[in-house]
């Protein structure tokens, strides 16, 4: 399917530039219309592809640190921190598909940094508001 579209993705704009030289009118028209539509349609695709490239990274990257932070901890014998946080994040993590790549990334710092015992693990995360009372 893919190669099929990238020989419509070349084939149609050169087939349209080839019919500039043509003396139909319609031919010239038709392939302008479907040339237009197939490249809106590759730069779309390539776009959505390259954006979920981005995110795989922002998420494999932050995911790599938590990782080796947790393991890194645990080694040194900091377990009741490294749970604390792990269960914190595991409570404020919404996996939906509202939830943007930043606030993944931003939770998992914040629980790298409760972990490391940069921030105490009682300390309300970032963008967190307390109720009015």
């Amino acid at each position: 399917m893919l190669p099929l579209l990238l020989l419509l993705l070349v084939a149609v704009p050169i087939g349209w530039f080839a019919s500039e030289f043509s003396k139909y009118r319609a031919l010239r028209i038709a392939l302008g219309i479907v040339a237009i539509a197939t490249t809106t349609f590759g730069v779309c695709a390539v776009n959505d592809l390259l954006t979920s490239i981005n995110y795989n990274i922002s998420y494999g990257n932050a995911t790599k640190k938590l990782v080796q932070t947790s393991i890194a901890q645990i080694e040194d014998g900091h377990l009741d921190r490294v749970v604390k946080a792990w269960r914190r994040m595991d409570v404020q993590y919404d996996a939906t598909y509202e939830m943007p790549p930043s606030k993944y990334v931003q939770l998992t710092e914040d629980a790298i940094a409760q972990m490391a015992g940069s921030i105490p693990i009682d300390a309300r995360p970032a963008g967190e508001q307390t109720a009015p009372k």
